[in-house]
């Protein structure tokens, strides 16, 4: 069904099944969602924000309804004089620049921003993440929407330093499904053998791996940041959970392999 803005929906969908369903098949979501509807009131953020948090959505964007140029939008908002700013800079859904239809412009940006932080705070992660049925989905979810905000200043770095690579096996283990005691005891012995041998060889390179990672931080931090008796601490308290992580996936790597193996 086209809306006014003649984008095409999915109305009429029960979306908590949906999600439910996906849940169920071991899937994470990212949903993303549009303020700025000309139906929208001031008291759509929380709403948003509490059926993503009840229906266990993973992660979340938010976005500012914008009317880029060239769109139907854009000329039916031109044309009822509601467009604010001309610099298309702030055209990033980000910014408010246009006159909304049932909330001051000022409403909108706050709520955008308000959004995001009620989302995002520590508690809503842990209510997100209890409405996943097994512990599993629990902690990949907690793990998963933690890593994803509350360490952005860490990701920036490792962009930065161009080693995002270092960081795949993490993301492919926190991304894979997460199998079910029956599948795994359906496996053949020969599959069980190759992944033991997998995980026996994968852990002693994970471990050079984001040690040789740490490293590189290190100099990158001295490299940002001013001389000075804070500098090592710094580059110490961002490498810790990076050396942490390694030890805890090789040590647990090694010891669940010698368990499958006994």
């Amino acid at each position: 069904m086209p809306t006014r803005s003649q984008k095409r929906q999915n109305l009429g969908r029960d979306y908590s099944a949906v999600t439910a369903r996906l849940h169920s098949l071991g899937i994470m979501i990212n949903g993303s969602f549009v303020f700025g509807m000309d139906d929208d009131t001031e008291d759509v953020f929380r709403r948003t924000v509490d059926w993503a948090i009840d229906n266990g959505i993973t992660t979340a964007t938010f976005h500012i309804q914008t009317p880029y140029p060239g769109t139907g939008l854009h000329t039916r908002m031109a044309r009822e004089g509601r467009l604010t700013t001309g610099n298309w800079d702030l055209y990033d859904t980000r910014h408010v620049v246009f006159q909304p239809a049932r909330m001051s412009a000022r409403a909108l940006k706050e709520g955008y921003d308000w959004a995001y932080r009620e989302f995002y705070r520590w508690p809503s992660i842990a209510a997100a993440s209890f409405t996943h049925g097994a512990f599993k989905h629990q902690v990949k979810h907690f793990a998963y929407a933690t890593g994803w905000k509350k360490f952005e200043f860490l990701w920036n770095a490792i962009i930065r330093a161009r080693q995002l690579r270092v960081m795949t096996p993490l993301l492919e283990a926190v991304l894979s499904k997460v199998s079910s005691a029956r599948s795994e005891r359906s496996n053949s012995v020969t599959a069980r053998v190759a992944r033991i041998a997998d995980r026996m060889s994968g852990a002693e390179e994970l471990r050079e791996r984001v040690f040789r990672f740490a490293c590189r931080i290190i100099i990158f931090c001295r490299q940002l940041m001013p001389r000075g008796p804070a500098q090592k601490h710094i580059a110490v308290q961002l490498v810790k959970p990076c050396l942490y992580s390694a030890r805890s996936a090789t040590t647990g790597s090694t010891r669940s392999a010698r368990r499958e193996g006994m």
